[in-house]
Formats: C-alpha cells, sequence, structure tokens
C-alpha cells in the first residue's frame, strides 16, 4: 500500500530550534531504508527495505520475509561489522529493542545494512539447541 501524505506545516519561526524543524525530517525520523544482504552469497547487494523505527524483530522479520516469500521463522539475522563490509554478531530472535536501537552504531550518512540467513528449522528451534 503506497499512499501519498500531505502535511500542511505552520510557518513557525521557532521550528528553527527544534531537532527535526521540517514535516520532511520529521517523518524521515520515523522510518529507515534498511540494505538486507544474504549472508550466505558473497557480495550480495541486496535489497532495500523501508522499515519504521518502532519495529521489533517479530515485525522487522515478517516485513523482510514477504522479499525472498519465505516464513518469518525461518531467517536469521545478523548486525553489520561498524568497520568493514560483512556480517557481526547475530541477532536473537528474542531480541527486544526496536529497529532504532539496531541501527544507533551507524553514521548518519552510512547506509544501514543488516544481514540474513535462511534456515531448514525455525529460529526458535535452533537457538534454543
Amino acid at each position: 500500500m503506497d499512499d501519498d501524505i500531505i502535511v500542511f506545516q505552520k510557518d513557525d519561526p521557532e521550528n528553527g530550534n527544534s531537532e527535526l524543524p521540517t514535516e520532511k525530517e520529521y517523518f524521515q525520523d520515523l522510518c529507515a531504508d534498511v540494505i538486507f544482504c544474504d549472508k550466505t552469497i558473497p557480495n550480495d547487494p541486496g535489497f532495500v527495505v523501508t522499515l519504521s523505527n518502532k519495529m521489533n524483530y517479530l515485525h522487522i522479520a515478517k516485513t523482510v520475509a514477504q522479499r525472498p516469500n519465505t516464513d518469518p521463522m525461518l531467517l536469521q539475522f545478523f548486525k553489520s561489522q561498524g568497520y568493514r563490509d560483512g556480517p557481526d554478531n547475530l541477532l536473537r530472535h528474542n531480541y527486544e529493542g526496536t529497529l532504532r536501537e539496531l541501527l544507533q552504531f551507524f553514521k548518519p550518512r552510512q547506509p544501514k545494512k543488516l544481514y540474513y540467513q535462511h534456515l531448514k528449522m525455525k529460529i526458535t528451534d535452533c537457538e534454543n539447541r
């Protein structure tokens, strides 16, 4: 569902002192474009998904699983290494933080990238072993 959002904003000089002074900056702060790359494919260009910064692990998994057309419970996610391109630590399925917390260590202009891997068994079974 892609719709337009029309926003009218009163011209207020005090908005210039705000952290998010324009409606465009406000809505950009609500969402993030994240690149998801397959961990098993070297130099995978991945695909971009626009996600809400308030999404938790399960919401992210459900949204990303639509792209490769798979069960969200068959995807395992990994954080990105900050210093070079590649997967880092495993992101456990019971992670309670938000996407904003996951992406907080990326520089503002740096592409936000997470890695995923297809599993043959559900993530809950795999991590509980």
